[in-house]
C-alpha cells in the first residue's frame, strides 16, 4: 500500500483535490470507480482507490462538478452536475479499461456519503458496467476483490 502522508500547506490540499487515475495490472479487467461526498474531494476516498489499485484493478476518483474549490464555485453546480461528473468518469473508466486489457471490465462504483447515494444510481442506470455498490459501509478490500 502506498504510504500516504498528511497534507501540510495549502499546495499539498490542492492537490489532493485533483482527480485520480490509477492504472491497473496487465490484462486485469476489474475496475473501480470511488467517489467521494458532498463537499469532499478524491482525498476522501484515496485509501480506498490504492487498497483496491494494489488488488490489480483500474481506479477512478473523480472531483466533482463543483468540488475542491471555494463554495461559491459549489453553490453554482447542484445534483445533475455531480451525477453527469460521475457518469462521465464511469464512461472514461471502462473505455480506459477495455483500451488496456482488450476486455469488457467488471466495474465495482463505490462512494462515500452522498457519493455512496451518486455510485447506487450508476449501478441502477449501467449494470452492464457496474457489478457492485457501497454506500458508507464498513468494506473488505478482500471481499470486493
Amino acid at each position: 500500500m502506498a504510504k500516504i502522508s498528511q497534507p501540510k500547506t495549502r499546495a499539498d490540499v490542492k492537490e489532493r483535490s485533483q482527480p485520480l487515475v490509477l492504472e491497473g495490472n496487465g490484462d486485469d479487467a476489474r475496475a473501480a470507480l470511488c467517489i467521494h461526498g458532498f463537499t469532499g474531494t478524491p482525498y476522501e476516498v484515496h485509501l480506498l482507490a490504492h487498497a483496491l489499485h494494489d488488488q490489480g484493478l483500474h481506479v477512478s476518483a473523480p472531483l466533482l462538478a463543483g468540488h475542491g474549490h471555494d463554495l461559491k464555485t459549489l453553490r453554482a453546480t447542484g445534483h445533475l452536475d455531480w451525477l453527469k461528473s460521475a457518469e462521465d468518469a464511469l464512461h472514461e473508466l471502462v473505455e480506459r479499461t477495455r483500451r488496456a486489457t482488450g476486455k469488457r471490465p467488471k466495474v465495482l462504483v463505490a462512494g462515500l456519503s452522498m457519493g455512496g447515494l451518486i455510485a447506487l444510481d450508476l449501478a441502477r442506470r449501467f449494470p452492464r458496467f457496474s457489478e457492485s455498490s457501497t454506500e458508507n459501509a464498513d468494506v473488505s478490500i478482500d471481499a470486493l476483490c
